[in-house]
């Protein structure tokens, strides 16, 4: 008998040990949620107001909307009056030494709007860039870990790279040779 509520009482232990600990309830959840995405944005915003951020892509699109999951190295960079956009691919050797591409150019005119607060903060700017010359850059900041970076050239082509936003000092890219 003495084993049987030795038994019982080791196999409730952890049903009163986990019924000690509070769960938040959905509106706790719900607020800290809220309160996490308005420093997020707070922070977004800063990022686009100093011109200090990079685009680290995961998904790349053309014009035509076909996109492609890519590896690291594949950014858009926005430092200052400076403008960097670079693609690579692992599988090859290109003009930058990475595979793809790394055109640099510098900001003539740029312009961060956001409509209302839960709005995306959008930024457009005119580049000047060497080699393909002027285009517009126009990046939408949804979330630090959703952000897209569409490039036009004034021929019309568009290349659109879709991915986390960091500060230019806590990115992780590295830049290849450039283009011109």
């Amino acid at each position: 008998m003495k084993k049987l509520i030795w038994i019982i009482a080791i196999a409730m232990a952890p049903v009163i040990a986990s019924a000690q600990t509070e769960k938040k309830t959905k509106l706790e959840r719900k607020l800290e949620r809220q309160e996490t995405l308005a420093v997020q944005k707070e922070q977004l915003k800063q990022l686009a107001d100093e011109r200090n951020l990079v685009i680290e892509a995961t998904t790349i699109y053309n014009r035509h909307g076909f996109n492609a999951t890519v590896a690291q190295n594949n950014f858009v960079m926005v430092d200052s009056a400076d403008f960097v956009l670079q693609t690579s691919s692992p599988s090859r050797i290109a003009q930058n030494g990475m595979g793809g591409i790394t055109i640099r150019g510098t900001i003539s005119s740029y312009e961060v709007k956001q409509a209302t607060d839960k709005a995306p903060i959008v930024i457009t700017a005119q580049v000047k860039t060497f080699g393909l010359g002027g285009g517009t850059l126009i990046i939408r900041l949804n979330s630090a870990q959703n952000s897209q970076a569409t490039f036009t050239t004034n021929m019309g082509d568009t290349i659109t790279f879709s991915g986390p936003v960091t500060s230019v000092e806590e990115s992780s890219v590295f830049k290849g040779m450039n283009l011109y």
